[in-house]
């Protein structure tokens, strides 16, 4: 089964996102007045999508499943206490 996961994404890099799919799966559910994105993605495992998080952070955040936000924020707290 797959799961949905909902990621806003800053309007500094919504060009980005309008140009091809990004994310695994990709579809813009709603541009936002600040000119930011949600986007919606479908995966079958944590890591299909974790890296790319990573890799866009700081304008890329996960909304839906909150579990996954809190995963990236702690890998990155441990990363910090190298």
């Amino acid at each position: 089964d797959k799961q949905e996961v909902i990621v806003a994404v800053d309007r500094q890099v919504t060009f980005y996102f309008k140009q091809r799919s990004i994310l695994p799966e990709q579809q813009i559910v709603k541009e936002l007045e600040d000119g930011g994105l949600l986007v919606s993605s479908k995966i079958n495992h944590d890591m299909q999508l974790l890296p790319l998080i990573r890799f866009w952070i700081p304008h890329i955040k996960i909304v839906n499943p909150e579990r996954l936000q809190a995963e990236v924020e702690k890998g990155l707290r441990e990363y910090l206490d190298l």
